[in-house]
């Protein structure tokens, strides 16, 4: 059994088609069906049902589909790891993070990683903060940055950035004086599950207003839908100030203040309690920490 057969074992089991993984490795469909076959003939069960076009993994091929997966994740770490022995940090990385990181924050990190080590190249996948958490535990991504925290002892959340949530309103609204005020006030919010939207209602709820008892008149899906609203005056934005700092430096949102709403935050970088990240994820991750990237932005 070579890593070669296990590569087009897992492309095959994962688009369902030999032809499809054909395309996707840039080989010919005779050759991938060589390496399953000799496979197959090596364990001496058959790994996949074929039904037309169509591939399905046997029982058996179940079974190997899952150690082949962290087979070919070993191979890469090892690979890696060697590379950064000898100095050199290169790859293609996948990172996850939550709206106001995946938006404002992580870009300029990144820019300032990949400027450090040009060999690497990162896709960034954003999310809420609850499907980012529920990707890092199913394995799919090995760290994303949110904006909440979850109870779990399967996971290590570590701050790296402090942020603040507020009240944000078009010209033509008036100004909300207090939290009684607030919680009858038409307010645009993230969807359940953000980060954002999770930490506001933790706060209402310590002031004594339950989160069911405010006035939500629209549930967004990104922090840019929310600004909008905002700034056309369906009603109050709860908002990250770092999403913001355009639209209040230019006038077309202004800031409502109010002394019971000072909703400071940390953003976290979540990975699993007991796994080993990659070599340049690693990295990465002490870079965050580090700080560095951003006095490059402080100063600009």
């Amino acid at each position: 059994m070579d890593i070669k057969q296990l590569e087009v074992f897992v492309n095959v089991a994962k688009l369902n088609s030999f032809t499809k993984a054909a395309e996707e490795l840039n080989l010919s469909q005779p050759t991938i069906s060589l390496h399953v076959q000799n496979l197959e003939k090596e364990l001496g069960v058959k790994l996949f049902d074929r039904e037309g076009r169509k591939a399905s993994l046997t029982p058996p091929g179940k079974v190997l589909y899952k150690y082949a997966v962290e087979i070919i994740k070993l191979k890469k770490k090892a690979l890696l790891a060697v590379k950064e022995f000898l100095g050199k940090i290169e790859g293609e990385f996948l990172i996850g993070a939550s709206t106001v990181p995946g938006e404002y924050i992580l870009p300029r990190a990144i820019a300032s990683f990949v400027n450090s080590y040009p060999d690497t190249r990162f896709s960034l996948k954003v999310s809420d903060s609850e499907g980012i958490i529920n990707e890092v535990l199913g394995e799919n991504l090995e760290i994303g940055a949110v904006g909440s925290k979850r109870d779990s002892e399967r996971l290590t959340f570590t701050p790296f950035y402090e942020d603040e949530i507020i009240l944000v309103r078009n010209e033509r609204l008036p100004e909300i004086k207090n939290h009684e005020e607030l919680s009858r006030a038409p307010l645009i919010m993230r969807e359940k599950g953000s980060g954002t939207r999770k930490i506001f209602e933790e706060h209402m709820q310590k002031l004594g207003i339950s989160p069911k008892n405010l006035n939500v008149v629209a549930e967004l899906g990104s922090t840019t839908a929310v600004k909008e609203a905002s700034k056309s005056g369906l009603g109050y934005g709860i908002v990250s100030n770092l999403a913001v700092e355009e639209e209040l430096s230019s006038g077309k949102l202004i800031r409502n203040s109010i002394d019971s709403l000072k909703i400071k935050r940390q953003f976290y970088m979540v990975k699993k309690r007991h796994k080993t990240l990659s070599p340049a994820i690693s990295l990465f991750m002490e870079f965050i920490k580090d700080k560095k990237w951003q006095s490059q932005d402080d100063g600009k």
